[in-house]
């Protein structure tokens, strides 16, 4: 007996959200298929993800639009707004930014009538978008070995079916690749727990030591990353993986 899903919705919001270094124009450098002007800044990338769906956006500063010439005829007629339509607080600067939101501290901060304008405006551009083989159960971000050479950081998304993918942008393709797939799915605490029972929990290491997924039965998937010094204590032959062996540890009674 085979069962079908059919989806008639994408998923919409967001579940997990990681702030990370992953493209090179994160690091002020230039991208094939990003802006080339001068006065834009790229922040950092912003990966979210929600169901299946993954999204990976630029933030970027940009210089603030000068107010039109329609704007500024608008300040110049001295209450010719009819009772009722007024303002409110904080929506004429966000109409002047062109952004869903305002920043209200910023507002309250300014004196009464002052038509001061912020030098620069935070935007988020939609870089690549997944649809991913499975359900995202967490996002975090993680320097390996690799990174010490090009300074950006990688990408680990846990899966509900205890999978976890390590995941690099790739500037010849400009989009993610996939580095290594780490499954759990037949070990005996995953085999014995019911699904619908447990979620697993994705955390990294501070120090990029390891990444770690709970399984069922009070145990946790660890995924270690080689360091410098240890690359430097190991065989030629040894240095080929930027992760070592990972395995399954039961928590001690």
């Amino acid at each position: 007996m085979y069962g079908l899903r059919h989806e008639l919705l994408p998923p919409s919001g967001v579940e997990h959200a990681v702030f990370i270094k992953l493209t090179p124009s994160s690091l002020g450098e230039d991208s094939p298929g990003a802006s080339s002007s001068n006065n834009r800044k790229v922040v950092a990338n912003l990966v979210v993800a929600r169901s299946s769906l993954l999204r990976i956006f630029e933030v970027r500063e940009e210089p603030a639009p000068l107010p039109t010439l329609l704007e500024a005829e608008a300040k110049a007629k001295d209450g010719a707004s009819k009772p009722g339509t007024e303002a409110v607080e904080g929506e004429v600067e966000m109409d002047r930014e062109g952004e869903g939101f305002v920043n209200m501290a910023q507002v309250k901060s300014l004196p009464a009538g002052s038509s001061v304008i912020p030098s620069t405006v935070t935007r988020m551009v939609l870089l690549r978008e997944h649809r991913l083989h499975g359900n995202v159960t967490g996002l975090a971000s993680v320097k390996t070995i690799a990174s010490s050479e090009d300074g950006l950081d990688r990408l680990v998304i846990s899966f509900r079916d205890a999978k976890i993918s390590l995941m690099e942008w790739s500037e010849q393709l400009f989009d993610i690749t996939t580095v290594s797939i780490h499954t759990y799915e037949r070990a005996p605490q995953v085999l014995a727990a019911d699904p619908g029972q447990w979620r697993g929990v994705l955390r990294v290491d501070s120090s990029s030591r390891c990444a770690a997924l709970s399984l069922p039965k009070e145990s946790f998937a660890i995924l270690p990353f080689h360091t410098a010094a240890e690359l430097e204590m190991m065989d030629q032959e040894r240095q080929a993986g930027r992760y070592a062996t990972c395995f399954v540890s039961p928590l001690p009674c």
